[in-house]
């Protein structure tokens, strides 16, 4: 798989905290033809040094003397920071425990590499990434390669994204028929529309499970935090949903906004009628959500919230 691949146009950003591996691994990134290896110890130096560019990959240990790398990785496929979401990450380690290998998983890193380390085994992870990456997928709360067989959240099938990815471009020698800044900013608004749709099938699920379905009238036993979880996800809906084709449920993310706010004021005692308009309001979110002739059937329901208030 590799043998055709050219490495020499490729740019590695190298941060290893080992002197001897961060080395050896140098080494053979030269001996697979990789001619530009950017070279940190630190995860401050990675946190600054993708804020303003875009290597073609990240190669890096999972721990670091100031600090833990996944909860970043996580950010950055978030695009809460760094200037490329969609840079290939592989994490290297010598102790691959489980914790670890799920902090992987979750964090949206694309590969874990375990010493020692081959060159064919280095060159052909490199040229995998490049030419058989894996898309992305999103969730609630994650953003990055697929890891599932079948991939559906809450039994909904969740599409999968190609993204941009220079590695693939620089390795293979394909033309690249859009920049780099356009191709992330154009992957950037399907994956903040995604977003708002998991958003939605998240907000009917915690709707559910705050308000009891035998005595609709009550609080489900340690609602609380379930309360502060629907908040959160409907302010982030709120915000995110602006610049995608469903900002017409924005007065529905206000209304459940008021109520769920409410309810939470009101303790142990909540108003019945905010109780009563918490699931209705979520299910009105995901029927707006559901396609864009649906806008006035979500409208209908917020006008009729808006009477009952």
């Amino acid at each position: 798989m590799a043998e055709d691949s050219d490495f020499s146009k490729v740019e590695i950003f190298l941060s290893v905290t080992d002197l001897g591996l961060r080395t050896s691994i140098s080494e053979v990134l030269r001996y697979i033809g990789v001619r530009t290896i950017l070279v940190g110890q630190t995860l401050t130096e990675i946190l600054e040094h993708l804020q303003d560019n875009t290597p073609d990959l990240l190669i890096c240990s999972a721990h670091f003397p100031d600090g833990e790398l996944f909860p970043k990785v996580r950010e950055l496929r978030h695009h809460k920071w760094g200037k490329n979401p969609f840079i290939p990450i592989m994490t290297v380690t010598d102790q691959p425990s489980n914790e670890m290998v799920k902090e992987v998983l979750e964090s949206g890193v694309d590969d874990l590499l375990i010493q020692p380390i081959s060159t064919g085994q280095l060159r052909d992870r490199i040229s995998g990434l490049a030419k058989n990456r894996k898309q992305f997928v999103v969730t609630t709360d994650y953003v990055g390669p697929t890891r599932r067989a079948n991939n559906s959240d809450r039994g909904t099938e969740i599409p999968m994204i190609d993204v941009p990815n220079t590695l693939r471009t620089k390795v293979t020698g394909e033309d690249e028929a859009v920049d780099l800044s356009v191709a992330i900013k154009n992957t950037l608004s399907e994956i903040n529309e995604q977003k708002v749709e998991r958003h939605g099938f998240q907000l009917a699920y915690l709707a559910e499970r705050i308000v009891d379905p035998n005595h609709p009238n009550q609080l489900i036993n340690d609602s609380a935090t379930l309360l502060d979880d629907l908040i959160a996800v409907a302010e982030e809906t709120r915000d995110r949903m602006e610049s995608t084709r469903y900002a017409h449920t924005s007065t529905l993310c206000g209304s459940i906004l008021e109520v769920a706010h409410s309810i939470r004021d009101a303790g142990g005692s909540p108003v019945e009628k905010d109780l009563g308009l918490l699931n209705p309001l979520a299910q009105a979110i995901l029927i707006g959500f559901s396609d864009s002739e649906a806008a006035s059937a979500a409208n209908a329901i917020a006008d009729k919230v808006a009477q009952a208030e």
